[in-house]
């Protein structure tokens, strides 16, 4: 029996390892093709069970596609966009096994190919300067640059939280490595995401608190400023070209990021039923949508079907095709957002039931951190969750990585790794 269980480590330590591999290098496109299997594997190897949760809200989003039949049956775009978000739905209310070792473990696989990464990029970048150029072997297909962004800012919060239990000079080391190499993605947007989600991870409303919020989110910002500038100018003035776009809001001229919005209000408040129920995955704005409904984007012939869904061809196409877009449109001018694409397609039902959910989740595992003792014995799986789940949500919002697995899954995988940690430390207190 030992003998067994021993293996049983052994194979999940591999997995483990191997999903560094595959979410940190070019392997990543492997999820792309193989979503709902890799799901399947987590549950088997990690201990994980399906909520009923999960259950009801798959059953509910079946429903709101069949009603959505009175529009027609646009089956490409519907079982492209199910593909998507049905695994999405099942692994982030997964309930996961209780364990303490996995996301350590996980973490120090992702240092360790993500390091490698960072400095192949950084070679990458010194040998030929440019925008594009901090890929390492994380490789140039779907985000590229703005996944590897991610991933080191994931990574530095990590260890930014371990510096505050250990007080280990490495640990600080490790979260300055990792912040540089975010920003060497590139990634405004990205970055303006981490700046809010750890001004909402740590901001209390209290005088001293206002103050010294403002001081340090203008120490970043001037940080960040001088050291885009240093890096890369032509980025910097994209980054502050959008931020002065943001500040009147023209249906004809503003960043069709935002006209997206107003034609999402526009339309679907028109139409209750669509507003309720949705128009159909895949029938709005999202990343299916654009790969089954444009010929120009995602070339994939096996895809593609000239038969347009209404809001699609009207309301979302008209932003993003060959006509409108230019070698120098970038974040904000792509409509995608996988918020609108959830109401837009599904409905607010379903979207309203699966924040609900991530938000019920996010409280009961806070709670549960708050049970143990505070301070440096206080479990760093309780705040990286946290920050994770923030995180997560804001990106949701801002660009349609629902539909990036390749992205996304590594949030679900490390926010079910704290929670099967929670549990773990939670059955240790009580048992004492």
């Amino acid at each position: 029996m030992d003998k067994l269980i021993h293996i049983r480590f052994k194979k999940t330590d591999l997995l483990l390892f191997i999903l560094a591999l595959i979410f940190c290098t070019v392997l990543r496109l492997s999820i792309l093709l193989a979503y709902p299997l890799i799901a399947l594997m987590l549950f088997y190897y990690l201990d994980w069970r399906f909520s009923r949760n999960s259950i009801y809200l798959v059953m509910l989003i079946v429903l709101m596609w069949l009603i959505s039949f009175r529009h027609g049956f646009y089956w490409r775009y519907n079982f492209l966009s199910l593909y998507y978000y049905i695994p999405f739905v099942v692994l982030v209310l997964a309930v996961p096994a209780p364990n303490e070792s996995h996301l350590q473990k996980f973490m120090k696989a992702v240092t360790i190919v993500a390091a490698i990464n960072d400095i192949a990029g950084i070679i990458q970048y010194i040998l030929n300067p440019g925008d594009d150029n901090f890929v390492g072997i994380y490789g140039r297909f779907t985000v590229s640059q703005n996944g590897l962004a991610l991933i080191n800012s994931v990574l530095f919060f990590y260890y930014f939280i371990l510096y505050g239990k250990t007080k280990k000079i490495a640990h600080i080391l490790l979260a300055s490595f990792f912040i540089v190499c975010s920003v060497m993605g590139f990634y405004g947007a990205g970055m303006m995401v981490l700046l809010a989600t750890l001004m909402i991870f740590y901001f209390k409303f209290t005088l001293k608190n206002i103050l010294k919020f403002i001081f340090f989110l203008s120490l970043i910002g001037v940080s960040v400023y001088f050291l885009m500038k240093m890096i890369s100018p032509k980025t910097l003035e994209y980054n502050i070209n959008i931020i002065q776009k943001f500040l009147v809001f023209d249906p004809q001229r503003s960043p069709r990021k935002m006209v997206i919005f107003y034609n999402y209000a526009k339309e679907y408040f028109a139409h209750p039923l669509d507003f309720l129920f949705g128009s159909g995955p895949g029938t709005f704005n999202s990343r299916s949508a654009f790969m089954v409904g444009s010929p120009s984007y995602f070339n994939a012939p096996i895809l593609k079907s000239d038969h347009h869904p209404f809001y699609f061809i009207n309301f979302a196409y008209t932003l993003w095709n060959p006509e409108v877009v230019t070698p120098y449109d970038g974040f904000m001018n792509q409509p995608f957002t996988s918020i609108l694409a959830l109401l837009g397609e599904y409905g607010f039902i379903v979207t309203g039931f699966l924040f609900f959910l991530i938000f019920y989740n996010y409280r009961k595992f806070n709670r549960i951190t708050n049970i143990r003792i505070q301070g440096r014995n206080k479990p760093l799986a309780g705040s990286f969750i946290r920050f994770l789940t923030i995180f997560m949500v804001l990106l949701i919002i801002i660009d349609n990585y629902i539909e990036y697995p390749e992205t996304i899954a590594l949030f679900i995988v490390l926010i079910k790794l704290c929670e099967s940690s929670l549990k773990a430390n939670l059955a240790q207190s009580e048992s004492v």
